[in-house]
């Protein structure tokens, strides 16, 4: 089989990135896939984009990922980084079960993001850290 017709800047494999931003100045990025060292760049160039607009909170909502490894977690902790950095709310949706919530907790990174469920949760989410 041949992928020669395939985007050469997004494997395959790539997790799928989308971005939702409210009318309350909320930026959401949607993650599905996995995130692995060869997958990150895309939500890596979506945060970046996203925080540029300085939302009034930001959310990677993470119920879609498969997999995660270290470049993976290393990706969330620069989101992380980078939202304090610009005192911009962030928190983490549906990291509270499977793949990312195991690998936050192997890591002992849990306590490090707010995490909340849904997405109907993130109004009140990551105002704890301002």
């Amino acid at each position: 089989m041949s992928h020669q017709g395939q985007d050469p800047l997004r494997p395959a494999d790539s997790a799928m990135v989308h971005v939702q931003r409210s009318a309350g100045n909320t930026s959401i990025v949607h993650v599905n896939g996995p995130l692995l060292s060869d997958t990150t760049a895309p939500m890596r160039r979506a945060v970046a984009n996203e925080l540029l607009r300085t939302p009034e909170l930001f959310a990677l909502n993470l119920a879609g990922v498969t997999n995660i490894d270290a470049a993976g977690l290393d990706a969330l902790t620069s989101a992380a980084t980078q939202a304090g950095e610009s005192d911009i709310p962030f928190c983490l949706v549906g990291a509270h079960q499977g793949p990312v919530a195991a690998a936050l907790n192997k890591a002992d990174l849990s306590d490090l993001f707010e995490i909340v469920p849904t997405l109907n949760e993130i109004g009140t989410a990551g105002r704890k850290n301002r």
